[in-house]
C-alpha cells in the first residue's frame, strides 16, 4: 500500500498524472473517482493517505487532458476544442467548488456529439452541432 493512489508524489516527479475509472478493483463512478483524488475520502469517511491529496484542478486535468495524453489520444479528446470528439458530461454542482460527491448529479452525457444520457432536466436535439 506504500505506493498506492500515490497522486501527490506522481504529480511532483513527472508533472502529470493520469487516471480514470477503468481499475477493476475501482468504482466505475467518476465523481467518486474525483473527489478520492481530491479529499481522499473512502466511502465509509475513512481518510486514506492525505499527503497524496491533489488540487481539483488537477484532478480534473488527470482525469481528462492528462488522461488522453498518457495514451496518445491528445489529439483526439481530453479537452473541449474544435476538431476534437465532443465528449462531455453536464453536472448538477461545480465540481471545483463543490466537495461533497453525493450532492453532485449527472445531468447529461455527450460521447462523440451525441447525447447518450439525460436525466430530462435539459432538452437535447439527437446530436449537437
Amino acid at each position: 500500500m506504500t505506493g498506492a493512489y500515490a497522486y501527490q508524489s506522481l504529480l511532483k516527479e513527472t508533472g502529470i498524472v493520469a487516471f480514470g475509472t477503468d481499475f477493476p478493483v475501482e468504482s466505475i463512478d467518476p465523481i467518486a473517482t474525483f473527489f478520492s483524488a481530491v479529499k481522499r475520502r473512502t466511502k465509509t469517511g475513512e481518510v486514506f493517505k492525505p499527503e497524496e491529496a491533489i488540487s481539483p484542478k488537477d484532478a480534473l486535468l488527470g482525469m481528462t487532458k492528462w488522461a488522453a495524453y498518457s495514451c496518445r489520444l491528445d489529439e483526439r479528446i481530453g479537452s473541449l476544442e474544435v476538431g476534437k470528439d465532443a465528449n462531455l458530461t453536464i453536472l448538477s454542482e461545480d465540481m471545483m467548488t463543490a466537495y461533497e460527491r453525493g450532492l453532485i448529479a449527472n445531468i447529461m452525457t455527450v460521447l462523440d456529439g451525441k447525447v447518450v444520457y439525460t436525466n430530462g432536466d435539459i432538452r437535447t436535439t439527437s446530436k449537437i452541432d
